[in-house]
């Protein structure tokens, strides 16, 4: 039996997530990225999320947050 291959988020997991916080009428979202610590569970994920691409979801994350307190 093979290891599970152990991955971060991906862009339809991203997706998933930015469709659920447009379609909840939240009126706030803390946005933060998130930052490896050594030693856990994560820190032994393969695949990491390239930084460019976090803080790209960061924003528009945070863009969604903006558009709700304004709205």
């Amino acid at each position: 039996m093979g290891v599970k291959r152990q991955q971060g988020e991906g862009d339809r997991q991203f997706a998933n997530t930015r469709s659920v916080a447009t379609d909840l009428p939240f009126s706030y979202l803390h946005v933060f990225a998130y930052s490896q610590r050594p030693s856990t569970a994560a820190a032994r994920m393969t695949d990491a999320v390239p930084p460019a691409v976090i803080k790209a979801r960061s924003q528009a994350l945070a863009e969604l947050s903006r558009d709700r307190r304004l709205a």
